[in-house]
């Protein structure tokens, strides 16, 4: 059988760049007279706007073009004055006007990466704009899993709005006849759809956004039972690899030590037959200073290392998944949750006074 051949104009435009592209398109068409661009260009602009009062914009159908915040039900079309891209190195700038008020968005758009160098916090100091002018306001835009949301949320202090694929879906209209928003649209759903496959498929069988829609799911679990986490991709010289990690901050032991648990996928250049496993990483005792492996009791965990010569030294396995194994998202689960029970035991054990 032969391969089909994507017809979907996003399946090649894939940069940033592109992105970039789409954005500016869909705000330029904010009074069209195409009912699902219209719709999809309000809600966009409209969770832009709802930035700059604190808000979570949800739409429950994306095919109206009313959205519901506690700003209450939009009153009138959002109107964009000027669209500039690498504004002050802006991926995107809009300023609009809604019910009397001026705005000043910008825009920081990404495909896989994610943001560096205090760079969002730098647009805001770099543009100049007077507070009597517009309200300046920020839209942190990625077409992929964002587990940089909390930091985001955390160090700007509401001033961007966060939205990752699943967001953006909500955004934009299905079923429409328009071919730039329909195939940009379809391109997210089946990004979407795909991810979800975790949930059907063998754990040797996923791929990056199936182990990243896996995360998602389980540190949404393990935070209702006190534990806090992230995941991302570390890049090594075997290729890099994906992981969660997740503790519960607690200090064990006279030097205070703490520990936290890494479940890692395979490099992508593997040397074995690995398809995930979990870890005990040391976070370190505070001090800097370097500390024997025999310094900690920990009998249940394996391949224990002789020394820990920096923070984060891998003090063990507690399981790992074979590349052999016919084991899914059910038995993962299962594994985790055991290896949090021999987890919380030794911290329950050697708690610090």
């Amino acid at each position: 059988m032969k391969n089909e051949i994507s017809k979907n104009l996003f399946d090649y435009a894939t940069s940033e760049l592109s992105q970039d592209a789409f954005l500016c398109w869909l705000a330029a068409n904010w009074d069209s007279e195409d009912e699902s661009v219209h719709a999809s260009a309000q809600n966009l602009l409209f969770h832009c706007i709802n930035t700059a009062h604190n808000g979570n914009t949800t739409y429950e159908n994306s095919e109206s073009p009313a959205a519901d915040t506690h700003m209450g039900q939009r009153h009138e079309d959002i109107q964009v004055h000027k669209i500039e891209r690498q504004h002050q190195h802006i991926d995107v700038y809009l300023e609009l006007n809604y019910m009397g008020r001026k705005y000043a968005v910008i825009i920081e758009d990404k495909t896989q990466s994610r943001d560096h160098d205090d760079q969002l916090n730098r647009y805001y100091e770099e543009l100049s704009i007077n507070p009597a002018d517009a309200q300046l306001v920020g839209l942190y835009f990625k077409s992929d899993f964002v587990p940089e949301r909390s930091d985001i949320n955390e160090s700007m202090k509401g001033t961007y709005i966060v939205m990752d694929y699943n967001d953006i879906l909500g955004c934009l209209s299905n079923g429409s006849t328009n071919l730039i928003l329909q195939s940009y649209r379809d391109r997210l759903q089946e990004k979407a759809d795909h991810a979800q496959e975790f949930r059907s498929k063998a754990v040797k069988d996923w791929n990056k956004d199936q182990f990243c829609a896996f995360f998602e799911s389980t540190l949404s679990s393990l935070h209702s039972i006190g534990l806090s986490g992230s995941f991302g991709r570390n890049d090594n010289r075997n290729g890099g690899r994906y992981s969660m990690w997740f503790g519960n901050q607690r200090k064990l032991g006279p030097h205070r030590d703490s520990f936290h648990l890494n479940l890692e996928t395979a490099n992508k250049n593997p040397n074995g037959n690995l398809a995930c496993r979990i870890i005990v990483r040391w976070d370190g005792d505070g001090t800097g200073g370097r500390r024997s492996r025999r310094d900690f009791e920990l009998p249940q965990i394996g391949d224990r290392c002789s020394s820990m010569k920096s923070q984060f030294a891998i003090m063990g396995r507690l399981f790992d998944i074979n590349s052999n194994s016919t084991d899914g998202v059910e038995e993962l689960t299962d594994k985790i949750n055991d290896a949090i029970a021999t987890y919380q035991t030794r911290c329950d054990a050697n708690a610090s006074e």
